[in-house]
Order: structure tokens, then sequence, then C-alpha cells
């Protein structure tokens, strides 16, 4: 704070930063001094190894320092150089560490061709507002037939057909040649358009293509009744004009923008290849997939067919109609259907088995029984294996049937 010359008042002081700081913010607050348009001769041009450009734009009177950062300057379509005269967009701002007020441009175009740059930004704003470029339909995945607008005798057509040749050539190219720069370029190619929207049968997408050249030879495609002629196309539109830093007006309008030619031609079309690839891929994990199935339910068949009742069917099936022989008389009987309390006790009766589990219903028994096995209790697994049963008379080890109640022996009694 300093002391007023009365002595009795003080007044506060700013760093030159803080000063700088205030003029830098009314600056960016002042409406007028933003998105402006300055025309001027370019000098002192550096372009810096950073990508940025530093410059003057300067008049009879004045010098404006400018600066151009390489986000912006990658989309010039010409070199900038010194005594060039050029028309800038940008915003005024202040740099602090030099305390300079300069322009960050954000656009440039030679000074020859700034009036129509203007007549493009007021077009481009009106479309805009009219929805023309937010609409983007999708593309056909297999096009069948392709509509592709562009000179019959420039390189571009050779490229377009050679390489929708190479990655799709099962596509049908309808070629409606137009002119592509000149006073007489618009009209030409309205009717290219007009040709190709009464062919039949229809095109599926349609390929707008023009090679490189100076701005002034592409700014047909900036025509205001072309861009909305492109938007009243029945199929969609793939724009591919100029090099990648040239944008029309038939660029936004369009579905996809592709950078070159070439590019809307590959963007337009599936890569024949690359379906083979994925085609082989499916078939590869189709067949796999069969032969690990295969391979399961083989092992599968094997392990049934070890399994007695496959390994002998008949022997199994006949099981079950032998009936008793006579001579069995007193002997113990388990069937198959054994319950968990320990089997079936039976008995004979009247030359039949009879289950006293059931109230003496009569049962079958198997019909492979060891000669020996008369008179000596047994029991039948669910596979037909035949097991002696302790008995209180014992058993004779010669008779082959395996001995030991496999099945469990209790609640078993001998016969009456």
């Amino acid at each position: 704070m300093l002391r007023g010359k009365s002595g009795d008042a003080t007044v506060p002081f700013l760093s030159v930063s803080a000063l700088t700081n205030l003029i830098r913010q009314a600056i960016r607050k002042e409406r007028l001094l933003q998105n402006v348009w300055v025309r001027g001769e370019i000098s002192n041009f550096r372009h810096h190894s950073s990508g940025h450009m530093y410059f003057t734009l300067k008049d009879e009177s004045s010098r404006l320092k400018c600066v151009m950062f390489s986000g912006y300057n990658q989309s010039l379509s010409f070199h900038p150089q010194d005594g060039l005269s050029v028309v800038a967009r940008g915003d005024v701002d202040v740099y602090p560490f030099g305390g300079e007020y300069q322009l960050r441009v954000q656009e440039m175009y030679p000074d020859g061709l700034g009036e129509k740059f203007l007549e493009f930004e007021r077009l481009k704003k009106k479309l805009q507002e009219e929805g023309l470029f937010g609409r983007k339909r999708k593309l056909p995945r297999f096009p069948e037939r392709i509509g592709l607008v562009t000179s019959d005798k420039g390189a571009a057509v050779h490229d377009v057909l050679r390489t929708l040749a190479r990655h799709y050539p099962r596509a049908e190219v309808v070629l409606s040649p137009a002119l592509v720069q000149g006073e007489d370029a618009v009209p030409s190619l309205l009717r290219a358009l007009e040709r190709l929207r009464t062919v039949d049968p229809p095109v599926d997408i349609l390929l707008v293509v023009r090679g490189g050249g100076d701005i002034e030879d592409l700014w047909a495609f900036n025509d205001e009744t072309l861009a909305r002629a492109l938007f009243a196309f029945p199929a969609p539109v793939v724009t591919g004009i100029g090099h990648e830093s040239d944008v029309t007006l038939a660029d936004f309008v369009a579905d996809l923008r592709a950078p070159t030619p070439t590019g809307a031609a590959e963007l337009a079309v599936p890569d024949q290849e690359e379906l083979l690839d994925h085609v082989r891929t499916l078939e590869h994990r189709l067949f796999s997939g069969w032969r690990r199935r295969f391979t399961s339910a083989s092992e599968r068949v094997e392990r049934l067919a070890r399994r007695r009742v496959l390994a002998d069917p008949l022997g199994f099936l006949e099981m079950p109609n032998r009936r008793a022989d006579p001579h069995l008389l007193g002997g113990l009987y388990l069937l198959p259907h054994v319950n968990s309390g320990g089997g079936i006790v039976a008995h004979e009766e009247n030359g039949e088995m009879r289950d006293d589990s059931t109230g003496g219903k009569s049962f079958d028994i198997p019909r492979h029984l060891p000669a020996d096995a008369f008179g000596e209790p047994f029991a039948v697994d669910a596979y037909g294996h035949v097991y002696r049963l302790p008995s209180s008379s014992g058993s004779d080890p010669e008779s082959g049937v395996p001995s030991g109640p496999a099945l469990g022996a209790s609640g078993i009694r001998r016969s009456r």
C-alpha cells in the first residue's frame, strides 16, 4: 500500500503479473475479440520444431503477432510464407511472459479465397442448423451395386476400381462420370447424381470421389445445391475428396468421409480375404467341436459296451423267463430287486418259488446256476451274478459259485 499525497489515504499497487492477468481476463471476456477474422500480410514466419507456427500479420500501419498451434495448422491447404496475403480466424489473447497481445489462429486461407471462405462458413452454419450434418446412415455390409461419381479421366477412378476389385470383386460398379472442377463442375455432378437415382436396380451405396488438388479445384464440392442433393440421395454416401486435410461441405453431409478416394473404396466394401479368414476360423471351430463331441460319444459307447447287459444281452434277457427247477427245492433265493432290509426270503411251494415278503407271490430265478447249488442258499444281483450265501450246512468250495454274502445276508433264512 502507498500513502497518498495528503498523507491520510492509501492506494493499492499491482504486480506486473497481476496487471497482465487482469488485461488478459478483460480481453477474453470481450466477445468482439473472440472468433474474429483478420486480413493481413505474413511476415517473420517461423515453423517451430514443435509443430507450432509463429508469424506476424501486418498492413500499412500496424502489426499483429500470431501463433497457430500444430493441432490447427495440420489442416492448412497451403504453405504459409512471408509476403503472402491471407485471412485468418482466431481469438485475441495475451501472452503472459511477453506481456503482448496476439491472435491465436485457428483457420487461415490465402486472401484470394477470403470471401469464399466466409461464404463457406455461412453455408456450413446454415446447413448444420438445418440438421444436414447430423444424419449418418449405416452402410450396407455386403453391397451388391456401388454407384461411383467421379471424373472418368483422372487417376481417382482407376484407384477406386482397382481397390474394389481387390477387396470385393463380386460387387457391380455403376460409374456415372462428371466434371469435378471448374465452373461447369456443379451442374455436371448434379446430373451424375440424378442418373444414379433412377438406375434399376438401384445402387446400395454411393461413392463421390476426387483426387487431390488446390483448394480452388475442390471448391465445387462446397456448393449448397450439391450438398442438398447428396443429403437427399436414397443410398448411403461415402466421400473421398482431395487429401485428408481437405474438408468440404459434401464431406460434412456424407454418411461417411474418407481421407482419399482409395480410402473411400476401402470403407465401402468388406475385405474378401478377411471374410475368407473368418470363414476358415468358423470352419475350424465347427469341426473341432464336432470332433470333441464324437470322441466323447465314442468313449461312452465303449464304456457301455463293456457292461454285461450289452456284452450278453440274450442271456440277460432270458434270466427272468426261466422257471425254477423242481430239483432246487429247499433253497433260498435273493432276487435282483433286493431291498435295503437285506433281501427277500423265499421258499418252494407246489413246484414254484414263493416270495415271503410279498405274501407268497411266485417269481423266476436265473437260468445259469452251478450244478452243485441244489439245496444251497444263493443270491443274484442286478447283473445276474450268482453269490453263495452262508448256510448252517456249510458250502462246497468246488461249486464254482463265489462264496460270501455279496449283497448281505441279513434276514435270510432256510426254507421250510
